[in-house]
């Protein structure tokens, strides 16, 4: 053997060593991508993430500016757990405060302890945290006045539509008295008292969502922009406001209406704030829509005839009304909201049994899917925990810490405290601690 050859044949040796050290190292980097991926995309059940569940605490939540959580029932929720007008208080670390709630209610923050609870049955309340009740008004009987008022803490007062009043009203949430001049209802319209969501783009700019498939924009308080049908007599649900302030909204009855009516499949529309209509299709809706920070709008899907525990299916569009992706999920969706951590939150399933699905808000990618939910009708997102209620209110740990803050419209209500207005402030407290276990 030629001499000369030996360093040649180690330096290839060497050479063929080193690559398959590379190639190795590479492979287990890969193997250890993939179970990364897959550990985010499993299924998990809800006793393995949650900190605590609580039966038969009211549906409805509403959260203090302290993380208190309020329950409250509804009148044509399932079950009727408590009834209407009663509740609990919740405190997020030791559940089980009793306190009082109100149907829909709605919460003007406080420098005090004692945040203002608006809200009612019949008649609307005003109650401090502890229970005290500052006053109270006559709005009529079971239609308009179980919905939130959309509060503008600026201004110091709140608003909404219908009862025996039939009109856009607004009250001085501190003394509760009517703080426009003149009567209550305005002849601009010509309602029924029906259910009618509020949303606000600013403290003189609201845009109205209404039970018979209006919708309409009051520029200022009293003075009729315009109106427009989205679906004659179907019931649309509460409105969300994008960035460039229209208006995004689906028909179909919301899970919590007054009269009980059914959620039925229906549309989705964008309206300028001109009264022009961008898009208008049926695409099978059966939540509010929400938009997150990338301009996308998250809606859950259904067909006819709905089935709790059937195939729904999560999509998004862009403000042209194109779908840009959409996932099959287990379950009829019920909410969604939108987290900072990149992620669309959506709530699917029956009253008293549901999953909460982690999806990707670019792509719809399933990251994680939590079975087991003791109901998932609504959620609330606070300091790493996202609230789920049905017939159990139950605190999930997830990847989320608060709603995106660039997101002009990320859950139902707007925030935790159900102000229905796009200007308010979203709390984004940080992550709470986790020293609390399942009780």
């Amino acid at each position: 053997m030629n001499t000369t050859s030996a360093p040649l044949v180690q330096t290839l040796t060497r050479f063929f060593w080193t690559v398959t050290f590379v190639i190795t190292a590479i492979a287990l980097l890969s193997f250890r991508d993939a179970t990364t991926s897959k550990a985010q995309t499993a299924t998990v059940s809800a006793q393995d993430v949650q900190l605590w569940s609580r039966l038969n605490s009211g549906p409805i939540i509403t959260i203090f500016g302290d993380g208190s959580i309020l329950a409250s029932s509804c009148q044509s929720c399932p079950s009727q757990i408590i009834s209407p007008g009663t509740g609990i208080t919740i405190n997020p670390n030791y559940p089980g405060v009793p306190g009082a709630a109100l149907a829909l209610p709605s919460i003007r923050l406080s420098n005090s302890e004692q945040d203002l609870v608006i809200g009612g049955w019949e008649n609307q309340w005003g109650f401090s945290k502890d229970g005290t009740q500052e006053w109270v008004k006559p709005v009529g009987c079971c239609n308009s006045a179980s919905l939130p008022w959309a509060i503008d803490a600026t201004t110091n007062r709140a608003y909404m539509v219908g009862g025996v009043l039939n009109g856009l009203g607004q009250i001085d949430m501190s003394s509760g008295l009517y703080n426009n001049p003149g009567p209550f209802t305005f002849p601009t319209f010509a309602w029924s008292a029906e259910p009618v969501f509020v949303s606000m783009t600013a403290s003189d700019n609201f845009y109205l969502a209404a039970r018979t498939g209006w919708v309409a924009r009051l520029s200022p308080f009293n003075t009729t922009q315009w109106q427009t049908t989205v679906e004659l007599n179907a019931a649309l649900q509460p409105g969300a406001v994008a960035a460039d302030g229209s208006l995004v909204v689906t028909s179909g009855a919301p899970h919590f209406n007054a009269e009980s009516l059914p959620p039925q499949p229906g549309r989705l529309a964008r309206i300028l704030s001109d009264g022009s209509i961008v898009f208008n299709n049926f695409i099978s809706a059966v939540t509010p829509p929400v938009i997150g920070g990338n301009g996308l709008i998250f809606v859950g899907l259904h067909p006819a005839p709905l089935n709790a525990n059937g195939t729904g299916t999560i999509a998004a569009y862009d403000l042209n009304g194109n779908q840009v992706w959409s996932t099959q999920v287990q379950g009829l969706p019920n909410d969604l909201l939108v987290g900072d951590d990149g992620a669309v939150y959506a709530g699917t399933g029956a009253f008293n049994s549901g999953t909460l699905y982690v999806l990707d808000q670019n792509t719809g990618a399933i990251r994680k899917a939590i079975t087991g939910v003791p109901g998932v009708w609504e959620m609330k997102l606070r300091a790493g925990v996202l609230y789920a209620a049905g017939s159990a209110v139950t605190a999930l740990k997830v990847d989320a810490v608060n709603y995106d803050s660039q997101s002009p419209w990320p859950l139902r209500f707007h925030d935790n405290q159900r102000t229905s207005n796009r200007m308010a402030p979203i709390l984004n407290p940080p992550r709470r601690s986790e020293e609390h276990t399942s009780e």
